[in-house]
């Protein structure tokens, strides 16, 4: 597999936006009602960086997965 990129912007750009951004509003929401302080915003950051981390990773192993499928179909 190539290291220079997958070839595919589209899905890790959805994966971000919804790992970064989305899940942040969603965990504010949800918690800041029962926690008012400002440190609950601040724990938002590293979960939504481990959820998008999470995503990039699992995107990257499908990837990779797909791929050696395709070279073992070419060789046979």
């Amino acid at each position: 597999m190539n290291n220079q990129g997958s070839g595919d912007t589209l899905t890790p750009f959805i994966f971000s936006l919804f790992s970064i951004l989305l899940s942040r509003i969603l965990l504010i929401e949800i918690f800041l009602p029962m926690w008012t302080e400002i440190e609950m915003i601040g724990i938002t950051y590293p979960i939504s960086w481990g959820l998008n981390a999470l995503c990039g990773l699992a995107y990257i192993l499908v990837k990779k997965v797909k791929s050696a499928k395709n070279e073992n179909i070419k060789k046979i």
